[in-house]
Formats: structure tokens, sequence, C-alpha cells
């Protein structure tokens, strides 16, 4: 970590760069769905290293 105006200022860590492959991931997903012809879903994942990133929601309607 370094410091950019000493200690309790800001700072910035650089990490290791992942490989492509770690970074790719695909899956299929079945829902029932509620039956009110409206769902929503979002994308929850977390890392290895206990860092979290979810996606805003994605409603879908029924035809």
């Amino acid at each position: 970590m370094s410091y950019l105006g000493g200690f309790l200022t800001g700072a910035f860590v650089f990490d290791r760069a992942e490989p492509s492959s770690a970074l790719d991931m695909n899956f299929t997903f079945e829902d029932e769905g509620s039956g009110d012809g409206e769902d929503w879903y979002y994308v929850r994942v977390r890392q290895h290293n206990d860092q979290y990133a979810w996606s805003s929601p994605i409603w879908v309607e029924a035809l």
C-alpha cells in the first residue's frame, strides 16, 4: 500500500492481474417464476478473496 501524503491520507494498492480464464463464467438458470407475469433478477458474485459485485435488477415480463 502506498499513501499519497502520509499515514491516514488517501492510498492505493496494485494487485497482480488475473488471467482471462479466471474472469469468465457461464451458467444456465431456469425459474418457474411467481406466476404474476413479472419477475426480477440480479446477479451477485463473490471472489475467493471475499470481494463482491452485483448487477442492477433485470425485470422480465411474461408474453
